[in-house]
Order: structure tokens, then sequence, then C-alpha cells
């Protein structure tokens, strides 16, 4: 797993979220931090802890929007600010 600020494929990213567990991001200008509490308890809340959303899997954390767009469609193109490796 690379520690550069940038995703190089989903499977790195979904191994980033699964096995390091914190990850923050910035996405249209704004900060994202995702948190995995267990296996099936992943959040995705602003950077101010607002719009707390809580997935029971991955895969709903990869089909969520953010406006028109798909989390897996563009956590590649996202700058990592933070991972948990």
């Amino acid at each position: 797993m690379n520690t550069e600020n940038k995703f190089y494929s989903l499977n790195e990213a979904k191994e980033s979220i699964l096995y390091g567990g914190e990850l923050m991001f910035r996405y249209e200008n704004k900060n994202y931090g995702i948190t995995r509490l267990s296996s099936d308890c992943i959040i995705l809340a602003d950077e101010d802890g607002s719009n707390e959303i809580k997935f029971t899997s991955l895969e709903a954390l990869l089909n969520h929007k953010i406006g028109d767009v798909k989390f897996r469609d563009f956590i590649m193109n996202v700058e990592i600010i933070y991972r948990n490796l």
C-alpha cells in the first residue's frame, strides 16, 4: 500500500478502508473523513462531523453518492489528507 496522497486503484482504496480504518480526503473543495468502527459499521462525515452517514458494508459506502457521483467513481481522484496504514 502506498503512502502518497492518492489511490492508484479501487482495490487500494478498499483495502485502506477495510484494513486501515481511518481516511481523510478532499473532494470538490470539501474535506471528509471515513472511520471503520467494525466489520459492519463504516462512517462517512464532513470534516466538522456534520452529515454523518453510517454504512453497514463497504459496498454500501462505494455506492453512496456525493452530488451525482458514486464514491467508487471518484475515490481515485481525491486528495488523500490522511490515512491510517
